[in-house]
C-alpha cells in the first residue's frame, strides 16, 4: 500500500473522531491503489454502516477506473485494532480489512482477512 493512501485512511479516521470512519479500498493484484472514503450512516463510536446506494456507487466508480474491490477500512476510536464480533460476522470473504485504532496516543493500523469466522492477520507493506 502506498504511504499516501495509508495517510489518507489515518486522516479520515482522525477527522471523524469520536465516531468510526469507514471506506472501501480498490486496486489490482496485491496492490491497493485507491481509498474511497464513505459516510458512516450510524454515526456511532463503536459501529459503522456504509449506505447501500453509496456502496454501489463506489463499486461502479471502481469499475470505471478498471480497479477491483479489495477491501474495507474502518476505525475504532477507543478500541484496539482487532476485529469485533460484528466485523467478523459481516465480513466479505477474501477481502482485506484495515482497522485503525485511536485507543492510544499514536494511531495503530492492523490488517486482516476474515473468512467464515476465521481471522488471519495480514502484514502491511508500505511503498513510496
Amino acid at each position: 500500500m502506498p504511504r499516501k493512501l495509508y495517510g489518507q485512511m489515518l486522516g479520515h479516521g482522525e477527522k471523524e473522531l469520536p465516531y468510526e470512519a469507514c471506506g472501501l479500498l480498490s486496486g489490482s493484484k496485491e496492490s491497493i491503489k485507491t481509498v474511497w472514503k464513505a459516510i458512516n450512516n450510524q454515526r456511532k463510536r463503536n459501529s459503522f454502516e456504509i449506505n447501500e446506494a453509496q456502496f454501489t456507487s463506489i463499486l461502479y466508480d471502481m469499475v470505471k477506473k478498471k480497479e477491483c474491490f479489495m477491501g474495507i477500512y474502518h476505525s475504532h476510536p477507543t478500541a484496539p485494532p482487532i476485529p469485533s464480533n460484528d466485523d467478523i460476522r459481516h465480513a466479505f470473504p477474501d477481502k482485506v480489512y484495515f482497522i485503525i485504532s485511536y485507543a492510544k496516543k499514536k494511531p495503530t493500523i492492523k490488517c486482516y482477512k476474515i473468512n467464515k469466522g476465521k481471522v488471519l492477520p495480514i502484514r502491511i507493506i508500505l511503498t513510496d
